[in-house]
């Protein structure tokens, strides 16, 4: 679901930056459509909605754009002539899942630096896109088999705007690159889990 809410990632002097690489790599993405001036004035308008007065408490730190891991998960719903195809998302950090908006395109292949890395695997994705799935039919009162035919890796892109807020701690907020909607709480965790194991893998070891 769209949210505008914020989420502490730290105190004072809580460091931001996501470990790079600057390795691009091939990838199969959703392309994003909203520029960084575009995300900013989303950013400004939710901060206006939800938090009046807010330019006296909060202060923009950073404005970047970032790429979460998915599964891309297709199935068929009934069979024969009247079968469907029916799509979801699962992000492959928290395991959250979301429908797929009708009016987006397929995947293409990109080059892109430093997504964030998955912890679930395909084959754990495809239960909870079922899952997902048997639910949403039940709430249409639609009685007809499911099948889940593939699941895809993908990566989606956010902006993710941090603010200081009156020196305490750090609010993050997330914006769909695609479509410009704010991100709820959902990818707001899925983002921190990510930005957490990232920092992890990127700490030199003896």
């Amino acid at each position: 679901g769209s949210s505008s809410g914020s989420e502490a990632v730290g105190g004072p002097g809580t460091q931001v930056n996501l470990p790079s690489h600057d390795i691009a790599t091939t990838r199969p993405v959703f392309p994003p459509t909203v520029d960084e001036s575009a995300a900013l004035r989303a950013f400004v308008k939710a901060l206006r909605r939800s938090l009046p007065g807010w330019l006296g408490t909060l202060k923009l730190l950073r404005l970047e754009r970032i790429w979460l891991p998915f599964a891309l998960v297709s199935a068929e719903c009934g069979g024969g002539t009247e079968a469907t195809r029916l799509c979801c998302l699962v992000d492959r950090i928290e395991g959250s899942v979301f429908g797929l908006r009708d009016d987006l395109d397929e995947p293409v292949l990109m080059q892109v630096k430093d997504p964030l890395p998955p912890r679930l695997d395909l084959d754990e994705c495809r239960p909870l896109a079922e899952l997902f799935l048997r639910r949403r039919l039940l709430i249409e009162r639609t009685e007809r088999e499911l099948a889940i035919e593939t699941a895809r890796e993908c990566l989606y892109p956010f902006w993710v705007a941090y603010f200081e807020r009156r020196r305490e701690r750090i609010d993050v907020r997330l914006l769909d690159a695609v479509t410009g909607d704010a991100s709820g709480t959902g990818l707001r965790r899925a983002f921190l889990s990510g930005l957490r194991a990232a920092a992890r893998e990127d700490i030199p070891t003896a």
